[in-house]
């Protein structure tokens, strides 16, 4: 680690950070945000953070926070040395006198009332905060950074390089207050510093945009407070173009002492002292002596109203105008106003819309509503990262609710949208026909014959959604059923029952998405109202090709296996949209009477058993299957192939055992998950003998499965396990990886915890090259080439 004062305080350094400093304060001040509200919450120092990568974050709440108060007064004091020095006070003065103080402290309040203290010693290199309970501690001699999480009650632990970066910008800022400003004041060579920001827009276009920063002192009075004759001085920054950007600032410095008295921003008065002597440890800032230290990283984030904006807020109002003129067409009794909707504002916040009775810790949401009823926002979220823009359908509050992600860079809001009405359908069906229950495995993957059938169902659905003429679509709709019929042979009634819920559950919430689309392309276009300026939508100009883009996705991909979760999804959804046109009042029946779209038509389309293989024979002729099937082998094969290299690979084991881990479904595949073949497992095929509360019993056909893309696992609203694009075994007592090229020195594996008793070790944390793991509680029992994670189930 360097010598603190050779890399924080150095004159140079503090020139650079100053620059950048500006150039950040223009960011901030670019045109687009009202300069009031960015000054609120620069200002807004007390209020609480809650949730995503501690040290790095939470210094960048609090650090940053406070650097910007700071920054503003170096603004005010450059234009004050510049301009005109105020009688009787010189800046020499007042440099000589702060750098003769041991300790800078800053007291104030929050635009919402809250208190807030932070302290500064440039001789003892150390910086301290502390908001309401919460207190950060920098001690950077010692490397040390703690931080007390009053909420969880612990005390997080890190060194000062894990923040290196922002505690050099920010520091440096806050530093030339102290004793900076004799190393730059040559450099600064003019009053108006002008700045260039450029925004990236899109991957080819790039948008420059020029913001000149003018500090200009307006007036000089002096006042008087407690009994002190202070000088005021109004400062003024106005922007190049906009007038509407302009922000006044007022410093006061006590003439007798030349010391900084306060500075007040936007009504907000922030006051400096200069005391002897500061907090020795985070102790004596009312941190219980008796809390757990952990090291490592929580999440947390930065409390923001404005990180949600106005556009995000509109769009669930399009969202609401969109079924009020199409909900009807699209599904009966289909109002997305009467479904809460929770939005994951990038796993920071969530903001809560349409619900009855929100839960703690939402808070409204101020001056927004969305026809007259109040929104609700809290920090820190419930589940992190829904995937691809959408999410799930899940009890929030009570309530089960739409749970979804902001709309992501690459969506427009029209595919945005339909993700939503996807979430909020899944809510909706299950208010009126609760999802069956059926065998979830047994589905012959590694079948060569079975994963053409599949793709050839695909193939003559997509050519009956495309057909036009009613005789043709008659017959095309009899060959998928007599095809499907021939498929499901082989299956278990189970598995059967199963597969017609996971299309009817996946297949119409995908068909909402498509039925969108094409009503408004049928129409010609739709409008919606709008208030705020999103450059994301598109007007529903491009409703026809979003159609066309549904439809062609029924056809599966050549370059891998074609398995069922295609099928449910899209297969799914063209069965719905087929009988639209075969038997208009489906819905009505599925609702009423409880059955799939796949039962409805074979209802439309009786076939006897003696006419399904001639059925069967004419669809793969006409389309092809013997290619198909080849293709289809071959992939198998080589999928098969990769199964056998995971599972017979040399290396380290990790084990997780999973059964003591509550909410086995919480675990989420990161991209494709293959099934294992029995002829694989050797014995292991035969099943094995796990403890129930009733007595030993025996499961059979043991599914394993391999999540190739990783996985990921929360509980509460925290990441508790993630693997990134790395090969899992999913076994039905424990996940597996091989660590194919363990570091013999063990350096690819960190292992934190708070403590050890009796083998137990408490708040856990395991890093390696493969996976991140958290656990309460747990057990590790290490040989030289197999680790075993047992977590110990928590009250």
């Amino acid at each position: 680690m360097q010598n603190h004062n050779d890399n924080l305080f150095d004159g140079k350094a503090i020139s650079t950070t100053l620059r950048e400093a500006i150039d950040q304060t223009c960011q901030e001040f670019d045109g687009t945000t009202a300069p009031n509200q960015v000054i609120k919450s620069a200002l807004r120092i007390g209020d609480r953070p809650v949730a995503n990568s501690i040290l790095r974050n939470r210094m960048a709440a609090t650090i940053c926070k406070i650097s910007v108060v700071a920054a503003l007064v170096v603004l005010v004091l450059i234009g004050w040395f510049r301009i005109s020095e105020p009688a009787n006070v010189t800046w020499s003065e007042i440099t000589d006198a702060v750098q003769a103080k041991s300790w800078v402290k800053l007291t104030g309040k929050t635009a919402d009332g809250s208190a807030f203290e932070s302290w500064l010693s440039p001789s003892e290199a150390k910086w301290i905060h502390r908001a309401g309970k919460d207190v950060t501690f920098c001690d950077f001699k010692n490397d040390s950074v703690l931080y007390y999480d009053a909420n969880h009650n612990w005390v997080i632990q890190g060194s000062v390089d894990s923040a290196r970066q922002l505690i050099n910008s920010q520091m440096a800022i806050s530093q030339m207050l102290l004793n900076a400003y004799p190393n730059i004041r040559k450099q600064i060579e003019s009053d108006e510093v002008t700045v260039h920001v450029t925004k990236k827009v899109t991957k080819k276009i790039t948008v420059h945009k020029t913001c000149t920063v003018q500090v200009r002192v307006k007036k000089k009075s002096t006042i008087y407070r407690q009994g002190k004759s202070l000088v005021e001085m109004s400062v003024q920054k106005k922007h190049d173009t906009r007038k509407d950007t302009s922000w006044r600032a007022t410093l006061r410095v006590n003439p007798s002492s030349s010391l900084p008295h306060s500075i007040v921003v936007d009504g907000n008065e922030t006051l400096f002292s200069f005391p002897k002597t500061g907090p020795g440890n985070i102790y004596e800032l009312g941190v219980p002596r008796d809390v757990v230290i952990v090291k490592g990283d929580i999440p947390y984030q930065e409390k923001s109203d404005d990180n949600f904006g106005l556009v995000d807020i509109e769009r669930i109002y399009k969202l609401y105008q969109l079924t009020d003129k199409l909900g009807q067409k699209i599904w009966p009794g289909y109002d997305t106003r009467k479904i809460p909707i929770v939005v994951n504002n990038n796993d920071q916040q969530e903001i809560l819309f349409g619900h009855p009775t929100p839960p703690k810790p939402f808070r409204e949401l101020k001056g927004h509503k969305i026809d007259g009823k109040i929104l609700m926002i809290r920090d820190g979220v419930t589940m992190f990262g829904p995937r691809g823009g959408g999410g799930w359908a899940l009890s929030f509050g009570g309530q089960h609710s739409a749970y979804v992600k902001v709309r992501q860079e690459n969506q427009s809001t029209e595919r945005y949208l339909s993700l939503l009405l996807h979430e909020c359908f899944h809510v909706y069906q299950d208010r009126y026909r609760k999802r069956g229950e059926g065998k979830r495995s047994g589905l012959p993957t590694d079948d060569p014959n079975y994963s053409a059938m599949i793709g050839l169902e695909s193939r003559i659905l997509h050519a009956a959604l495309q057909e036009k003429r009613d005789k043709e679509l008659n017959e095309l709709c009899r060959m998928f059923v007599a095809v499907r019929r021939e498929r499901r042979k082989a299956l278990a009634n189970g598995v059967i029952r199963n597969e017609g819920e996971q299309e009817y559950n996946e297949g119409t919430a995908t068909y909402v998405q498509a039925r969108m689309f094409q009503l408004i392309a049928e129409a010609n276009g739709i409008e919606l109202k709008s208030k705020e300026k999103d450059t994301a939508y598109q007007g529903f100009a491009n409703a026809a090709s979003e159609y066309q883009r549904y439809v062609t996705s029924v056809l599966p991909a050549t370059t891998r296996p074609i398995t069922f979760f295609h099928s449910k999804y899209k297969n799914g959804m063209a069965q719905c949209l087929l009988l639209d046109r075969v038997r208009p009042q489906w819905k009505k029946e599925m609702r009423v009477q409880g059955i799939t779209q796949f039962e409805l038509l074979k209802r439309q389309f009786p076939i006897a058993d003696s006419e399904i293989g001639d059925l069967v024979t004419s669809a793969k002729q006409k389309f092809k299957f013997n290619e198909l099937f080849a293709d289809q082998k071959k992939l198998v094969a080589e999928r098969v192939a990769k199964i056998r290299q995971i599972l017979e690979a040399d290396g380290t084991r990790y084990r997780i055992y999973h059964s003591a881990i509550d909410g086995k479904r919480k675990w989420k595949p990161q991209g494709p998950v293959y099934r294992v073949p029995p002829a694989l497992l050797g014995k292991e095929a035969e099943g094995i003998v796990v403890e129930s509360s009733r007595g030993r019993s025996r499961i059979l056909n043991v599914n394993v499965m391999i999540w190739v893309g990783g996985i990921r696992y929360f509980k509460k609203g925290g990441l508790l396990f993630e693997s990134k694009n790395v090969p899992f075994l999913s076994r039905p007592d424990y996940f597996e990886w091989i660590d194919t090229e363990p570091d013999p020195s063990g350096k690819d594996v960190k292992i934190e915890f708070a403590r050890i008793e009796k083998g137990i070790y408490y708040d856990l944390k395991m890093t390696t090259d493969g996976f991140m793991l958290k656990l309460d509680k747990a057990r590790l029992e290490r040989s030289k080439n197999l680790v075993n994670v047992r977590p110990i189930r928590t009250p």
